[in-house]
């Protein structure tokens, strides 16, 4: 990749004074449409794809891997888990990586007022523009950023303020915001992803995690790996983006994310979030002391009101409420539950748990 030598101004740079490095020859790939020709081509391979199938086990065999989902049972020769945050294979990949919050807004700018490219700062937490064509007078201007560790933030509508203030403070001209959303990526203490085996004894189940916000070229990246790891034995990546290898560089931040557990079961001793449960409001969620246990109480935005265990069913820690997605998220690993329980984003695969028979929701002194 060619690096052109740094430029002063930098075309999006507050007050025309921040210096920036410019890499050429770049290309802006529209997600939907990329995802649109992939599933074409896969179709006209006699492949098939399957919505609402959740995959709840994938057990290595002798001979390939057995899949069970919720709508039945398939053996496979080879099984790939792309699904930001691996369901199968080693827990230690979970160690090495952290979920991580990222928002996003869109608003429609006038065509000429800011150079067609890709921008990412140095800040932290960072920002990433890009432009989106619109019509022949306007594009749509993408940024993000405001990033924060999953589950331990519900403060979105902030973090929406925040980015767009320091938007209109380098594009004044900028029309109002018209999408709002966040996402969650998995971020690697190395800054490498990890694609291969999901664990050294795997002969046929594979990962591709780690992706730090870059799924699009990870996951041609992981393509190109794991098909060859399947038909050749190996690729010449392997030992760069191998899940098992050790963390040798960042271990002061490798060692920082994983006290996130640790908190995360130290809250089992914590007071609640609220007293009563009369206190929430359509759209609210919140963790309650009933006793010796944690509840995840929450009302959907149509008023009704969900109750379950407030432990992950992944690995025990505790959830937390996401008023911007409606959802829960776990901090330590990134699993997502909606209000009604159901597992939206992996490593869990299993609902939280209702609450016994006759429990009552009171809080405890």
């Amino acid at each position: 990749m060619r690096v052109a030598d740094a430029r002063d101004p930098t075309p999006f740079g507050s007050h025309n004074s921040v210096r920036s490095l410019c890499f050429p020859d770049q290309a802006r790939v529209h997600p939907l449409k990329y995802l649109a020709g992939l599933a074409r081509a896969i179709t006209q391979r006699g492949g098939r794809l399957f919505a609402d199938t959740a995959v709840e086990s994938a057990t290595e065999e002798k001979d390939g891997v057995l899949v069970k989902t919720r709508s039945g049972t398939i053996r496979a020769a080879d099984v790939v888990f792309a699904t930001n945050a691996p369901i199968g294979g080693s827990v230690t990949v979970h160690t090495k990586q952290a979920p991580y919050r990222t928002y996003a807004v869109a608003a429609l700018l006038p065509r000429g007022a800011l150079a067609d490219a890709l921008y990412w700062d140095t800040l932290d937490p960072y920002h990433y523009v890009r432009l989106q064509p619109h019509s022949e007078a306007q594009n749509i201007v993408i940024l993000g950023g405001e990033d924060h560790k999953s589950g331990q933030a519900d403060n979105g509508q902030a973090r929406f303020a925040a980015l767009e203030g320091w938007a209109r403070e380098r594009l004044p001209n900028m029309g109002n915001v018209t999408h709002r959303w966040s996402g969650q990526v998995m971020e690697s203490v190395d800054y490498l992803g990890f694609i291969g085996r999901s664990s050294p004894s795997d002969q046929h189940r594979y990962i591709i995690t780690g992706d730090s916000g870059q799924g699009m070229t990870n996951g041609v990246i992981g393509s190109l790996m794991i098909s060859a790891l399947i038909v050749d034995g190996h690729s010449p990546w392997t030992k760069a983006y191998d899940p098992a290898r050790m963390i040798a560089r960042n271990v002061g931040e490798f060692l920082s994310e994983n006290l996130t557990a640790l908190r995360g079961f130290a809250e089992y001793l914590t007071i609640g979030d609220i007293g009563r449960v009369e206190d929430l409001r359509p759209g609210e969620g919140a963790l309650l002391r009933s006793g010796l246990k944690k509840i995840a109480v929450c009302r959907d935005e149509q008023g009704r009101l969900h109750a379950h265990s407030a432990t992950c069913t992944h690995m025990g820690c505790v959830i937390h409420w996401n008023s911007v997605e409606q959802c829960w998220d776990c901090p330590c690993h990134g699993s997502q539950f909606a209000p009604d329980g159901i597992p939206l984003n992996g490593p869990a695969v299993a609902p939280l748990a209702e609450l016994p028979q006759g429990h009552r929701l009171e809080a405890a002194e």
